[in-house]
């Protein structure tokens, strides 16, 4: 008999291959042989009794590369996932698979004994967690509360962990797409999370980083475009204004003179630092331009005031 971690159903997970489809709300994803489905029905039900949602499959079909995705994006908007450790779970190929999957996206890891196993036939990133041990010579009630325990540790970090974990893998997979980066408060949260977070399990991943950076990156981009347009337009006005002005001079002219040149010496100093890619203080010496510009007279009030 097939186990349940070789070949998989698609009875309880979402019906989307779209990530960004998959509800948060599925907490607990379940790996274990079919051997041990006894087992797994009893702990489902006493999770979901206790409000949490699990990702658990309970028929044999074949395995087929577009439910092995489904399985992934579970896996993935799963806050914790479960490993029944049995000597058939540790033998399945498929449970392996899982368990990697788990492993390189940083996932809570929740290993549960429930048939015993030698520690050395573990795979590594199993041996590196604490074990829960739940045998039929252990106390159910034992096992359940350090079961509940494991769950509730850390438990903001680990589901803002999903969250992070969910938009950059969409994003990834939307082939980077700008539009899909974060912004605004979204991305204020993911980097106080991250910044709260180094020293806390699970650790981020390199995707998870380069998404945020990404992110804020794009907002840098954005907010020296907005102030690189406006320079660009208030330089373009200013030099329309300060051609007016010295077509329209007629009195005090030495005197106008020298404020024009001042005008144009901050406007030219405006355009430099806008070729310098210093744009907050070509900014700057076009709002001191305008302001000159505001006090001479004979300019026409629609360009002073432009």
């Amino acid at each position: 008999m097939p186990h349940v971690c070789d070949q998989k159903s698609q009875s309880d997970s979402a019906s989307n291959n779209d990530i960004s489809d998959i509800s948060l709300d599925n907490n607990i994803f379940i790996s274990y042989s079919r051997k041990d489905k006894d087992f797994v029905q009893q702990l489902h039900q006493l999770l979901t009794k206790r409000g949490y949602r699990t990702w658990v499959d309970w028929e044999d079909i074949p395995l087929t590369a577009d439910w092995l995705q489904e399985i992934y994006q579970g896996i993935e908007s799963a806050n914790h996932f479960i490993f029944v450790i049995s000597p058939d779970s540790i033998a399945s190929t498929v449970c392996k698979q899982e368990l990697q999957h788990a492993v390189e996206n940083n996932k809570h890891l929740i290993p549960i004994v429930y048939r015993e196993i030698l520690h050395s036939d573990a795979p590594p990133s199993l041996r590196m967690f604490n074990w829960l041990f739940w045998r039929t010579t252990d106390t159910t009630e034992g096992a359940v509360q350090g079961l509940i325990s494991a769950i509730q540790t850390d438990l903001a970090h680990v589901s803002g962990h999903t969250w992070l974990l969910v938009r950059a893998i969409e994003w990834e997979r939307k082939h980077r797409d700008s539009s899909f980066l974060l912004q605004g408060n979204a991305l204020t949260e993911a980097q106080q999370l991250m910044e709260h977070g180094v020293s806390k399990t699970p650790k981020f991943t390199p995707l998870q980083v380069q998404y945020v950076t990404s992110s804020q990156l794009s907002v840098n981009q954005k907010q020296r475009t907005r102030t690189l347009s406006l320079g660009l337009g208030l330089i373009v006005a200013l030099g329309l204004a300060t051609t007016a002005l010295w077509q329209s001079q007629i009195a005090r002219q030495e005197q106008q003179d020298a404020a024009t040149d001042e005008v144009q010496a901050f406007i030219n100093s405006a355009e430099n630092h806008l070729i310098l890619q210093d744009d907050l203080n070509a900014l700057v010496f076009a709002t001191v331009a305008h302001q000159k510009l505001a006090q001479l007279s004979n300019v026409p009030e629609s360009l002073k005031t432009s």
